[in-house]
């Protein structure tokens, strides 16, 4: 009677193809993560550029504003109105005048 039993080998390439396939989903895995974060960080970064350009303007607007209440012409015609005095030698109170009154 013949037995016919199968070639026993033992191959290391039986292992190394699992590996490698494995590997490879891994590092394509990897890949989308890495890439969905990037445009992530790019649409981030338009919109704090586009927050930052809306900042600038409101920061140009109120120095706009600033300058115009503080015009020297317009303090002059406040003056002139009798609204505001112009004092030519003011006196500042200091710490110890404070100290002293109390």
């Amino acid at each position: 009677m013949t037995i016919i039993q199968n070639k026993k080998t033992e191959y290391k390439a039986d292992f190394l193809i699992p590996a490698l396939i494995f590997a490879l989903i891994l590092t394509a895995g990897g890949g989308v993560f890495f890439y969905n974060r990037v445009v992530n960080l790019s649409h981030d970064l338009d919109n704090y550029k586009t927050t930052l350009r809306e900042i600038e303007v409101k920061n140009a607007e109120l120095k706009n504003n600033f300058f115009e209440i503080t015009n020297p012409q317009k303090l002059q015609s406040l003056i002139e109105n009798g609204s505001l005095i112009l004092d030519k030698n003011p006196e500042y109170i200091k710490k110890q005048q404070l100290v002293q009154n109390n």
